[in-house]
């Protein structure tokens, strides 16, 4: 949690649907941020 309270997050899932889906829903929330996402943790 940063220092204004926001929470930030980065997704990681093997489903691009899934990703985006979850990336929706959290940047619909205003005190949470989504700094990243990837597909694979390699």
């Amino acid at each position: 949690m940063r220092e204004d309270g926001k929470i930030t997050v980065f997704l990681l899932d093997d489903h691009e649907v899934v990703r985006r889906g979850v990336h929706e829903l959290l940047a619909s929330e205003p005190d949470i941020e989504v700094v990243g996402e990837a597909g694979t943790a390699a």
